[in-house]
């Protein structure tokens, strides 16, 4: 989608390239997941964090309280998974270095929600 386009150029455009702009991590190898489509997207959601552990650095450029905050995924199983993935990709990614996971905050700042 767009905004995760958006994202991906702010992380890793290239240097250099004779466009304009370059990527705060220009040398970066990316990767992107859509969580929110289609019917499953609750388990592709949870696939996604579970990926975590595999990357260097993370950023979750999605609105937390939008998505899954207010709905049914968040009893539950659904909740003891995410916690789960987190930790883990946070106790073991990075070859044991733990995951830097960045998560956005302020991007539904006009409906007061709170990033913490």
């Amino acid at each position: 989608g767009v905004h995760g386009t958006a994202v991906a150029g702010i992380i890793a455009a290239q240097a250099n390239n004779g466009i304009g702009g370059v990527g705060v991590a220009h040398g970066a190898s990316i990767t992107g997941f859509n969580v929110f489509t289609g019917a499953g997207a609750g388990a592709n959601f949870l696939t996604s964090i579970r990926a975590m552990g595999t990357m260097d650095v993370t950023n979750n450029s999605w609105g937390w309280v939008d998505r899954y905050a207010n709905g049914s995924m968040t009893a539950g199983s659904f909740n003891q998974q995410f916690s789960a993935a987190l930790k883990s990709a946070a106790d073991t990614g990075r070859a044991g270095y733990g995951t830097i996971i960045v998560n956005a905050a302020g991007n539904d700042g006009q409906s007061l929600t709170d990033a913490n």
